[in-house]
C-alpha cells in the first residue's frame, strides 16, 4: 500500500503532536479527572471510579504516566488472563481454525461456540468417557471436505482422536446431534445471499 508521506499534516494534527511533545493531551482526549480537597482523582477505565494517582501503576506509554486501570482492576484482569484452562482452550481453537485455513475449508469456531458445545456435549470424551483434557475433532475430517463448524465437531480425548484418524465416526448421541443443530441452525444454515444474523 502506497504511503501518504507527501501529504502535509492538518492543523489539528500539528496541534496534537505539539501538545503531546509538551506532555499536554488534547482536552477531548484527556482522561476524566476530579479535584477533591486539592487532590487530583483520575477515572479507572474499567470500574469507572475515581482514584488518586497512587492507585494506578506507572507507565511511560501514556501522557499522564499512569495506566488506564486502577491497581485492583489491573490485577484482576491480569489474573483472569493467566488461567491455564483459558489458555488451553485458546490453543485448541487456534489449532482447529489454523488447520481449517490450511485445508481451505469454510467456517471459524469462536470461544463462545466452544463454550456452548461443551455445555451440550460435556467436557469428557464422547468415545471412552474419560475426563482427560479434550481435543476438538471433526466428525467428517477436514481432509475429506468436512466443514469447520460446530455441527461437525465432537470432543474426544487425544488417544481416541488419534485412533479415529481420518475416519468419519460420529460418537454423539441423536439427542446431542439435534441439540447442536438446533443451536447453530440460524447462524450457519443460511441461503446464499442472505446476511449473517449475529
Amino acid at each position: 500500500m502506497a504511503g501518504n508521506h507527501h501529504v502535509p499534516h492538518t492543523a489539528e494534527a500539528k496541534l496534537k503532536m505539539s501538545l503531546a511533545r509538551k506532555g499536554k493531551p488534547l482536552i477531548k482526549m484527556r482522561r476524566p479527572m476530579l479535584v477533591v480537597d486539592g487532590v487530583e482523582l483520575y477515572r479507572c477505565s474499567t470500574c469507572r471510579d475515581f482514584f488518586p494517582r497512587g492507585s494506578f501503576y506507572s507507565t511511560k506509554r501514556t501522557v499522564l504516566g499512569i495506566k488506564n486501570q486502577c491497581k485492583k482492576c489491573h490485577c484482576a484482569m491480569s489474573i483472569a488472563t493467566r488461567t491455564p484452562s483459558l489458555h488451553r482452550a485458546a490453543r485448541r481453537l487456534d489449532e482447529c481454525n489454523r488447520r481449517a485455513r490450511i485445508a481451505g475449508v469454510d467456517g471459524v469456531i469462536s470461544r463462545d461456540d466452544l463454550d456452548r458445545l461443551v455445555e451440550i456435549l460435556g467436557s469428557c470424551c464422547l468415545a471412552c468417557g474419560s475426563v482427560a483434557p479434550f481435543t476438538i475433532d471433526h466428525v467428517v475430517p477436514l481432509s475429506k471436505g468436512g466443514a469447520n463448524r460446530p455441527e461437525n465437531l465432537q470432543l474426544l480425548c487425544r488417544p481416541c482422536n488419534e485412533r479415529k484418524y481420518t475416519r468419519t465416526v460420529d460418537y454423539r448421541t441423536e439427542a446431542q446431534r439435534e441439540a447442536v443443530n438446533a443451536v447453530w441452525a440460524i447462524s450457519f444454515r443460511r441461503l446464499p445471499g442472505q446476511e449473517a444474523t449475529s
